[in-house]
């Protein structure tokens, strides 16, 4: 077992390793246009869509959606939800790479007709576009080192390290909210890290006593590092969406086939296969 376990690890690394490489040309993937073929600059007719869809991704975004290395194509949580509803809604389509801060104006007007990327549902984005149902939902979680048992709550982090990702929103929250406005619960400092392997290593290494990211990349991550445990506690919960043209006419079709596939369990099986843990959104009555 403790070999079959190991071989597991030193394949899930090197596939790792090798999406990092695809992930350093992802300019080059973007500026080439998309995997099947070239998207055409004409924009779809408002209220209508294209017989095979273009559906826009942030490619550089683990575990959500990244590049494939053994097939060239495109892997992740996202990528497997879409795959699932295209699939369920009798839908053909290609994907359109392209850079998170893209993707709006884009759908704006017309030039992709759907796209993820671990894109949460606000009330300034639906003034904008239309969104499917959510799929699932993300917010903000502490992890710690499992022997640290010095960290069981929120308040052990009272003086201590938290190790976080600059300008990002785990960064904003720690600045912003009143947890750690309050005198008797200030944190020690605020180290910052420009990848996620830099947090856990901090974290590791004692040089931080905890580390403050994405609940659904922190499960992530502990596939590999078992070391690593969660706080328990969400914050600044939000749904996890595709996004849609204003009044796409796929909405509806999305919904339903969302539904489908949920109601028969595959959205809870590639949960599990990414995140490790069941679906919360699946548990609630």
């Amino acid at each position: 077992m403790r070999n079959t376990q190991t071989e597991k690890d030193m394949k899930h690394l090197l596939t790792q390793a090798a999406a990092g490489v695809m992930l350093f040309l992802f300019p080059f993937l973007v500026a080439a246009g998309p995997l099947s073929g070239p998207v055409s600059p004409e924009s779809a007719e408002p209220g209508k869509s294209r017989d095979t869809l273009i559906v826009g991704c942030d490619i550089s975004f683990p575990p959500f959606s990244f590049p494939d290395p053994e097939t060239g194509g495109y892997m992740g949580f996202d990528i497997d939800v879409w795959d699932l509803t295209a699939k369920s809604a009798g839908l053909r389509y290609k994907w359109q790479p392209m850079e998170f801060h893209s993707l709006f104006p884009a759908l704006e007007c017309g030039r992709l007709d759907a796209a993820l990327g671990a894109i949460p549902l606000t009330s300034e984005r639906e003034k904008r576009l239309d969104f499917s149902h959510a799929y699932t939902d993300d917010g903000l979680e502490f992890f710690v080192v499992k022997a640290d048992r010095r960290v069981t709550s929120i308040k052990d982090l009272a003086h201590r390290r938290v190790v976080v990702r600059p300008g990002g929103a785990a960064a904003e929250f720690l600045a912003d909210t009143k947890i750690f406005k309050n005198p008797d619960m200030r944190i020690g400092g605020m180290d910052f890290c420009m990848e996620e392997s830099g947090l856990v290593a901090e974290l590791l290494s004692g040089q931080a006593d905890a580390m403050l990211v994405s609940s659904l990349k922190g499960r992530h991550m502990m596939l590999t590092e078992p070391r690593l445990i969660p706080s328990g506690r969400r914050f600044r919960i939000r749904g996890l969406a595709i996004a849609l043209p204003p009044g796409s006419p796929l909405r509806e079709n999305v919904n339903r086939a969302l539904l489908q596939v949920r109601e028969t369990g595959q959205i809870e099986r590639i949960y599990i296969k990414w995140f490790g843990t069941p679906n919360p959104v699946d548990e609630r009555p």
